[in-house]
């Protein structure tokens, strides 16, 4: 499959992607198959972004294994949701902008403080829904709460039932079930370099199904290389999430390096338009990007997860519960693109 048919493919995707309806739909897409049929709005589009942002800064996989039948993030984060989730544009920029990389320190907009306290106060959000979790991170990070980490580590233990049984279940993994299951054993005993080795296999094999080929030669790392090939680097991986490209141009526009027309152009050009899919088909390649990344000789980061790292025994310190808990994670988040991803790599 050449680059070419890639970018072919990402507009046959791009098609799939509902437009916005004229009246507010009742329901709205609780997973990434759904998203294709239904239209997510672009107030969750929003916190996704950002959210995706943080994770990716601090190599997390988008978690997307919370029940959306029974939302549980943890007693702290609920409550922090309920003091301080928001459904205002204004402070998804307040909170998601810092993470922007930009050189001065970000301005406080004023009165801020005193909004802050007026919300602790008085403010009370509805109970949770679709993927208003996702805010929490953004809370946090605004906050200095807790870190993404510990959040994390709570959203997978107050998940952990929900995921394992959705991946021990998951069809296309019933010939490795027996894996799955001992991925999840090894887990529960603390037996995190067995899980996090474990679920090696299973990530190629699951690529070799999406490309329904039998050919070794096609896995993650082909992946990768493919997008790269297609133009797709670190950055346009990043324009893959909906608004990404407009925000960081807009922050151009408003320091005066392009002008209107040029904020226009650019935006119709790395504005892909692939709404949900596009915002975890990024997180799926910045984590790709870092997981499979090749390495020629031992490095001193050898505590980043890095596959090739570990298989060349460069790595002797990453079997830890937040290493485990990621590679789970990615590996859901594997499973939940399925659909995408068997559109993306179609060769026919």
């Amino acid at each position: 499959m050449d680059s070419k048919k890639l970018k072919a493919n990402l507009e046959t995707l791009k098609k799939k992607i509902p437009k916005k309806p004229k009246t507010k739909l009742p329901v709205y897409p609780k997973n990434i198959s759904e998203s294709l049929q239904l239209y997510l709005r672009h107030r969750t589009i929003d916190v996704m972004r950002y959210a995706c942002w943080i994770y990716d800064e601090h190599n997390w996989p988008l978690p997307l294994y919370v029940n959306p039948a029974k939302i549980k993030i943890g007693y702290l984060n609920e409550f922090m949701f309920t003091k301080l989730g928001m459904n205002d544009f204004k402070y998804f920029d307040l909170f998601g902008g810092l993470r922007l990389k930009i050189d001065e320190a970000f301005e406080m907009p004023r009165n801020i403080i005193t909004r802050c306290m007026w919300l602790l106060r008085y403010h009370k959000r509805k109970k949770l829904e679709y993927f208003d979790y996702l805010i929490v991170p953004l809370i946090c990070r605004f906050f200095g709460v807790t870190n993404i980490s510990t959040f994390n580590i709570e959203l997978f233990n107050e998940n952990y039932d929900y995921l394992s049984l959705k991946i021990i279940e998951n069809q296309i993994l019933q010939e490795k079930r027996d894996i799955v299951k001992e991925i999840f054993a090894n887990f529960k005993k603390g037996r995190y370099a067995s899980c996090i080795t474990s679920i090696y296999p299973i990530l190629d094999f699951l690529t070799r199904r999406y490309f329904d080929t039998k050919d070794f030669g096609k896995d993650m790392v082909s992946v990768n290389a493919m997008f790269k090939a297609a133009g797709f680097g670190e950055q346009e991986i990043d324009n893959l999430k909906p608004g990404a490209a407009t925000r960081k141009l807009m922050v151009l526009l408003t320091k005066n390096e392009i002008s209107r027309a040029e904020y226009k152009v650019l935006s119709e050009k790395h504005e892909h338009g692939l709404g949900f899919a596009g915002m975890a088909l990024s997180s799926f390649l910045t984590f790709s990007n870092q997981y499979y990344g090749y390495y020629r000789s031992e490095k001193g980061d050898a505590d980043v997860l890095n596959r090739h790292s570990i298989l060349h025994g460069a790595n002797n310190d990453f079997g830890t519960k937040i290493n485990a808990i990621k590679l789970i994670t990615y590996l859901y988040l594997t499973l939940e693109l399925e659909p995408v991803l068997k559109i993306l790599f179609k060769n026919k």
